[in-house]
């Protein structure tokens, strides 16, 4: 079955997605290095992207609260603390315990999570075709990440956390993307994300100002790496469904393996090469099946 016009716009936002955030390693890089703490790194990233979503609903004149109901703000306010605090602070704490390919390992089984959950939520189809989509683009994670697993009963339940945090995220902008603009849905999630994570800043290490040779970066990954994903990924609900946009979202870990190589000169084994490709060929497979 051909994939429509309209599905295949919604992978190409994801698509696009996947490659902005694939540079949060860069910019999250340059300033750790900088002697940014990875607190105030979280916190700074989520207030600058939201003051590039409130910028942009001020220049086309849209007010944030037309078309919002008071019901809809207990989703938003989920969307904040859980779909971009807890993704933020469990791979941020996981990390402390385990090795970052174990995080991103457990961070990246939120595809079956969302997956699962659909059907139970938005009433999305299980398809055979979705579960080999699945299968393969988890045997593709396993091998690019699984040959340097660390074992802690803590670091899992950090990165388990954010990967119900990104699972949250897909499920309540899917539920959104039909009765919302999703700018605005973009702010406000950006907004009570800012709070929680600014609560949490606060409490653990204090409030300070970033050096100004370290706003560029920051800049960057909020602009880049945060709002762009963000806003691409919240486009794509509008094409596809949450399970399927959050199985292509998997194609960032090739990206990103690539991106380590051309900017930190790291290697590329015979596992990235294999474990993107099974990526990559688990997207193809999803979009050849079309709707």
């Amino acid at each position: 079955m051909a994939c429509s016009k309209g599905s295949l716009r919604g992978y190409t936002y994801v698509l696009l997605a996947a490659f902005c955030w694939a540079n949060v390693a860069v910019f999250g890089r340059f300033l750790m290095k900088a002697g940014m703490s990875p607190y105030a790194i979280v916190f700074w990233r989520a207030l600058f992207a939201c003051l590039i979503a409130s910028l942009y609903l001020a220049l086309s004149g849209k007010n944030p609260f037309k078309g919002v109901k008071q019901k809809d703000f207990v989703f938003y306010l989920l969307l904040g603390i859980v779909g971009i605090g807890f993704n933020y602070l469990g791979y941020l704490s996981a990390i402390r315990y385990v090795r970052i390919a174990t995080a991103l390992l457990i961070l990246y089984t939120f595809p079956s999570l969302v997956v699962v959950l659909a059907r139970l939520f938005l009433k999305e189809r299980i398809t055979q075709r979705k579960l080999l989509s699945l299968f393969l683009s988890m045997l593709g994670l396993v091998i690019l990440l699984g040959w340097n697993i660390s074992f802690s009963l803590i670091g899992y339940a950090w990165g388990f956390l954010s990967a119900i945090g990104n699972a949250a995220y897909a499920l309540i902008g899917k539920r959104f993307s039909e009765k919302v603009d999703s700018f605005k849905t973009l702010f406000w999630g950006f907004f009570f994300g800012t709070a929680f994570l600014f609560l949490v800043m606060a409490s653990v290490e204090g409030v300070s100002l970033p050096e100004a040779s370290d706003f560029k970066y920051i800049i960057g990954l909020s602009f880049v790496s945060t709002f762009l994903p963000y806003m691409f990924f919240l486009l794509s609900f509008k094409y596809l469904e949450a399970g399927k946009a959050s199985i292509a979202s998997l194609s960032e870990i090739p990206i990103t393996s690539t991106l380590a190589f051309l900017f930190f000169s790291e290697r590329l084994g015979w596992n990235h090469f294999l474990g993107g490709g099974l990526i990559i060929l688990s997207i193809f497979f999803l979009i050849k099946g079309g709707d």
